[in-house]
């Protein structure tokens, strides 16, 4: 297991040649109702602080790809 951030995250898939389509990050109390809703939103602006852990949809963008497949 790596521990590391949403901007660590986005570098290594860069130099790897991939680009996130879409990333989904879960946070603390999304049971509560107001407290939930305020913090998801919350984490979309500051992932690397409210974070927990990270879903990310990336799809290979390098040349040497033979197709455009998605991981």
């Amino acid at each position: 297991m790596y521990w590391f951030t949403d901007t660590v995250l986005k570098e290594l898939l860069k130099k790897t040649g991939w680009q996130i389509d879409r990333t989904v990050t879960n946070t603390f109390w999304t049971d509560k109702r107001v407290l939930g809703y305020l913090m998801r939103r919350l984490s979309k602006i500051f992932p690397s602080l409210l974070g927990l852990s990270f879903l990310v949809l990336a799809k290979n963008t390098s040349k040497n790809s033979s197709e455009n497949s998605k991981c």
